[in-house]
């Protein structure tokens, strides 16, 4: 059986190329285009919910706000909404 293929990076985590992917990304280059553009999902900025820089090197587990690829859960040890 073919084990799931699981991402380094943050749910929350959004590019212009997320949008596309076809599989979880595993590297940078699967994120970001030309650009580098990205930002997360609940700040709508290059700022997360953390305060600190959004980017595929920082957005990884480990990080306070960070959820797993894929989660539909709330996240965890920050209030949604605030």
């Amino acid at each position: 059986m073919a084990q799931l293929k699981v991402s380094p990076y943050c749910h929350d985590l959004i590019t212009k190329k997320r949008w596309f992917l076809e599989a979880p990304p595993s590297t940078e280059r699967d994120l970001l285009d030309g650009s580098g553009a990205c930002w997360c999902r609940h700040t709508k900025d290059a700022v997360g919910r953390d305060g600190q820089v959004v980017d595929p090197e920082d957005c990884q587990e480990g990080r306070s706000c960070w959820r797993k690829w894929g989660s539909a859960a709330g996240v965890a040890g920050i209030r949604e909404g605030g």
